[in-house]
């Protein structure tokens, strides 16, 4: 989706739902098309970004990396580019997570076209599948990090729940 026409002017009709727990992006490829330099099309993803955060600060936000396409071959610096900082952004924003799917796209170097369809743009099912489970692999990392967190909470609770029902027992 072309970040400057399509979401911005849209958002409010389009991001209509209650707080989720967490929104899944993929910016910036259609921007490739318009001629935006890189420093361009990563500003828009971020203020995109932003708009989305103040919206639903406890929502998580994951973003899809542009991934590599023969169609957009004579652009794979410019897509790495972008794709860079936007993981730089994920590192310093902890509601905002990056998932690199490029890399998983690419063998030796080059385009892998078994997960692209014949037009060497969009995906086929492989291509699918590959993103299905790195955006599992996200989920699952995000979850475990949660429970990580929780776990100290829990185990206090654990504890004073054995001591409130021991004490309980003992008069």
């Amino acid at each position: 989706m072309c970040i400057r026409d399509s979401l911005r002017h849209h958002f409010e009709s389009l991001f209509t739902f209650e707080a989720p727990k967490a929104i899944v992006l993929y910016l910036g490829g259609n921007d490739l098309n318009l001629g935006y330099s890189a420093k361009k099309i990563v500003a828009l993803i971020k203020k995109f970004i932003t708009v989305i955060n103040r919206k639903f600060p406890n929502t998580l936000i994951f973003n899809i990396s542009i991934k590599p396409s023969f169609e957009r071959i004579d652009k794979l610096k410019t897509i790495e580019t972008i794709n860079k900082l936007m993981y730089d952004l994920s590192n310093e924003k902890n509601f905002f997570k990056h998932i690199d799917f490029y890399s998983a796209m690419m063998k030796n170097n080059t385009v892998d076209g078994q997960f692209l369809l014949q037009d060497g743009l969009h995906l086929n099912s492989d291509g699918y599948d590959v993103l299905r489970k790195l955006l599992k692999k996200a989920f699952l990392k995000q979850k475990n990090k949660m429970m990580d967190q929780l776990l100290p909470v829990v185990y206090m609770i654990g504890v004073l729940l054995f001591c409130l029902l021991y004490t309980s027992d003992a008069a």
